[in-house]
């Protein structure tokens, strides 16, 4: 599980509105983010991503399992099927949106065209 510092860099980035350079370089005030809220997240959500394009790269499920983990993310499973890659994972539902953004960008061996991603909530507390 990444540490609070972590998913909070994490975080700065998908919340900005400018360019990458701009959000790591530009700290969080209290109106941009609630620290408190996302430390203490008590549920578990589970996501279901199907990932279309030229996604039969042998080291894509590899790729997306390492950076689930580093997000913190657990019980991934991968699966391809000919049209699609299936991507199950569960965690804090900030670092499912980043496993999203992160596929849809691929590794170079991938052409992703676009993810359709569901989420869903569980009354599990976050382990």
């Amino acid at each position: 599980r990444p540490s609070p510092v972590t998913q909070l860099c994490i975080l700065t980035v998908l919340k900005s509105n400018g360019s990458l350079w701009e959000s790591l370089a530009t700290p969080l005030s209290a109106e941009d983010y609630d620290l408190e809220s996302t430390l203490s997240a008590d549920t578990d959500q589970s996501a279901s991503l199907k990932i279309f394009g030229n996604v039969s790269a042998p080291d894509f499920p590899n790729w997306i399992t390492n950076h689930a983990h580093k997000l913190g993310l657990h019980s991934i499973s991968t699966s391809l099927h000919a049209d699609y890659l299936d991507v199950h994972a569960s965690g804090q539902d900030e670092m499912l949106n980043a496993l999203a953004l992160a596929c849809s960008l691929g590794p170079q061996s991938a052409l992703v065209d676009h993810v359709a991603f569901t989420i869903a909530t569980h009354d599990a507390p976050v382990a």
